[in-house]
């Protein structure tokens, strides 16, 4: 195959408009890894891919950076029939030229890939669901409870039944309660809020917490307790938003009951792990094949990607 020099919009629009759209889209994306050198077979050594990138990218970007594009270059070689198939399954143009941008921005570090997709309306609580009375509202990574303030402000006129809103790191919970019941007297009855991470089942997790946020990590100092949301609600649930650092996956595993018989909205973080894009949609369809999926970008850095799930 020869690889093209460059990848235009035009050929986004012909990719989004054509009837032959994954073969396009498989053949561009495999002719980036082919202009790049990146031409080994998966038998052999990943070394080889290493030594490779590493010559060719790494002494441009730093080490974050060049990890994860070493990473994205490794998963996109492994995984292209699963980007090509969440791509064809995506409801709108506008998804799919996110998450055709979001791939190329991490190949190319040009941030124009994602000024051009940056969606303006609101992160989680967006003009693509529909919100009614007696919503049950879970907030998976809370914060200081500025999400769950957002979901009320931005859904006045509607009745919520209840919210439920975790956070794992200490001092964030500390701040969420003080916002949701000093400063907005907000009333305990129907507001719960839980110092928890979320996960597929309830165990002690370590984490790391820092000023950019948390994740999960075993050489962290703070233990938590994580739970999974099919043990811990009891009453079906109307919306699910998910920002928890990489752990969306697993808490999706551990809320499939909920997800399988009550067909919540979704809005699911899948920028933190470079396989996140395809992985979380396979994952969801999997459980419940009654949605139709977007993708939205907020953010003119690589933050705020998120899976949009709405209910057929």
């Amino acid at each position: 195959m020869v690889a093209k020099t460059a990848f235009s919009m035009n050929d986004i629009n012909e990719i989004i408009l054509t009837r032959d759209r994954d073969s396009l889209f498989r053949e561009a994306l495999t002719g980036r890894l082919v202009q790049h050198g990146i031409v080994v077979s998966r038998e052999e050594k990943l070394l080889e891919i290493r030594e490779i990138y590493n010559k060719q990218f790494a002494p441009s970007c730093n080490w974050s950076a060049s990890r994860r594009l070493y990473e994205l270059l490794i998963d996109l070689y492994d995984n292209i029939e699963k980007y090509c198939y969440v791509c064809e399954i995506l409801q709108d143009n506008l998804s799919k030229e996110t998450f055709i941008n979001n791939l190329l921005y991490r190949i190319y570090a040009d941030p124009d890939r994602l000024h051009k997709t940056v969606d303006n309306f609101p992160t989680y609580f967006n003009k693509l669901f529909k919100f009614v009375d007696n919503e049950v509202y879970v907030d998976c990574g809370a914060y200081n409870g500025d999400t769950v303030q957002r979901y009320i402000k931005q859904n006045q006129g509607t009745m919520y039944k209840r919210i439920y809103a975790y956070e794992a790191m200490p001092e964030n919970y500390k701040e969420m309660q003080k916002r949701i019941f000093g400063d907005l007297k907000l009333d305990p009855q129907n507001i719960i809020l839980k110092k928890n991470a979320v996960s597929d089942r309830e165990k002690s997790l370590r984490f790391k917490f820092g000023r950019g946020g948390s994740a999960i990590n075993m050489s962290g100092d703070t233990e938590v307790k994580s739970i999974a949301l099919d043990d811990d609600i009891q009453e079906p649930i109307t919306f699910i938003k998910m920002d928890i650092e990489g752990s969306e996956y697993d808490a999706i595993i551990g809320a499939k009951n909920h997800i399988k018989d009550s067909t919540p909205k979704l809005a699911i973080c899948i920028y933190h792990r470079v396989n996140d894009f395809w992985r979380i949609p396979f994952l969801i369809q999997s459980i419940n094949n009654n949605y139709k999926f977007y993708i939205r970008h907020h953010s003119p850095l690589l933050v705020d990607s998120v899976l949009y799930c709405v209910p057929k």
